[in-house]
């Protein structure tokens, strides 16, 4: 059941970053979608919480928002920056 719970937290977060960004941009769920080449129902269904995009559409979603991608995604809730170090990144 926790996992459901966590599920659906995060269906609902990101739902709902992407209706900020979109509002944001002065865009409707038909224009975003006509962007994006995602269904209108598709978009409805995301900003509402009942599905989760899938990685390419969720870069879809994020290009024609004008943000990157992780600003649709919830954050961990630490002000932190996340480590890369496990990437070789300097």
């Amino acid at each position: 059941m926790l996992d459901r719970a966590i599920g659906d937290a995060t269906r609902v977060e990101v739902g709902s970053a992407v209706r900020r960004a979109r509002q944001g941009v002065g865009l409707t769920t038909r224009e975003l979608a006509a962007r994006t080449d995602v269904s209108q129902a598709m978009i409805s269904m995301i900003e509402n919480g009942r599905t989760t995009p899938s990685i390419s559409t969720l870069f879809k979603l994020a290009e024609a928002l004008g943000v990157r991608a992780q600003h649709l995604l919830p954050t961990t809730g630490s002000a932190e920056p996340r480590s890369t170090d496990h990437l070789g990144v300097r």
